[in-house]
């Protein structure tokens, strides 16, 4: 499932192959196929030949019985034998998952209804005494959030809508902000899935998400952010942020509201440095460090804590990323 959930995310067409699902426990691609959530494009006792990169050498695959063998094209490089396997191809059913997904979470309304091609309307669910609309939107990017936003809004003129969107997307704060201002509250399928082979989501997180927690005293909140004003509290007392360092910091701080905690060197950079990241341009690591480094300093010198109390509020971990060490409600994002 996580593999067809990045999938859906990355392409408008999803398609997967043999070695994209690998990893899948046994008997769970034939598990997709039954559900129709998979649709096999060249069943593999019908394949006897296709050309594909292997290696990084353009290759002519050719079945022989139980076997495989891919040819170089020139003629230079040996032959290599394969696992037939990893020569099938499959299609993501984008209908049949947003159906599994609409009767696993029990939703109604209006049937499924497909606004774009990656912009889907799923039904309506009941979240307290609310009957609230959810839409799924998928390969949501900074530069198509926008007209997604425009595209929902002109069908569903209500508030609160839930955005699910098959894996966590990283998106520029300020469009982040009109969805905010419009109602729209984003949610990601992979975080949700309480049983990754039936598409439940925990209705709890949902409510949160549209209920979030207020704390009952203000002294309960450590962090306060106003990203409309761009102002940024810290125990009650304003931290002066510039802008790229305050971006950062409101990434975090959702994600210590409403996520697992832990936000990658990639969703920052993706993100904050979102016009860079669409021309392909490779984060560095210096880059990222340096903002967190300003975010501790001015903490420090807002809140007169020591150095080794600003490392352990904005954690950092190798390979992982950074973190935001406080509970959800000591957090606080307007």
């Amino acid at each position: 499932m996580p593999r067809l959930l990045e999938r859906l995310d990355a392409e408008a067409s999803p398609v997967l192959s043999g070695t994209d699902l690998t990893a899948c426990p046994a008997g769970a691609v034939d598990a997709l196929l039954g559900e129709r959530l998979l649709k096999e494009l060249a069943p593999l006792e019908e394949l006897s030949s296709c050309d594909c990169a292997v290696d990084g050498c353009y290759r002519t695959i050719q079945r022989d019985g139980a076997k495989a063998w891919a040819f170089c094209a020139n003629g230079i490089a040996a032959p290599l034998e394969m696992d037939p396997e990893h020569l099938r191809q499959f299609r993501v059913e984008v209908v049949a998952f947003c159906q599994k997904l609409r009767e696993a979470n029990k939703l109604d309304g209006d049937a499924i209804t497909e606004f774009t091609r990656t912009v889907c309307f799923l039904g309506r669910i009941h979240i307290g005494d609310r009957h609230v609309p959810v839409v799924l939107a998928r390969c949501l990017r900074p530069r198509s959030a926008q007209s997604a936003l425009f595209e929902i809004r002109g069908r569903l003129n209500e508030k609160p809508v839930i955005i699910l969107t098959p894996t966590p997307r990283s998106l520029d704060l300020h469009i982040l902000h009109h969805f905010q201002a419009d109602g729209l509250v984003l949610a990601a399928v992979s975080h949700l899935l309480t049983n990754p082979g039936k598409l439940a989501l925990d209705r709890q997180k949902l409510e949160s998400l549209l209920c979030p927690a207020r704390p009952t005293s203000s002294k309960a909140v450590v962090v306060r952010l106003d990203v409309g004003k761009s102002l940024c509290y810290f125990r009650g007392a304003e931290v002066k942020l510039s802008k790229m360092p305050f971006d950062v910091l409101v990434l975090l701080a959702r994600e210590a509201v409403t996520g697992p905690g832990w936000v990658s060197r990639d969703r920052i950079f993706e993100t904050c440095w979102h016009d860079d990241w669409e021309k392909d341009v490779a984060p560095e690591d210096s880059q990222i460090a340096k903002m967190v480094s300003e975010i501790r300093k001015a903490l420090r010198a807002s809140g007169g804590i020591s150095s080794e109390e600003a490392r352990s509020l904005v954690r950092s971990k190798s390979k992982v990323g950074y973190r935001l060490s406080l509970h959800p409600e000591q957090t606080e994002v307007l």
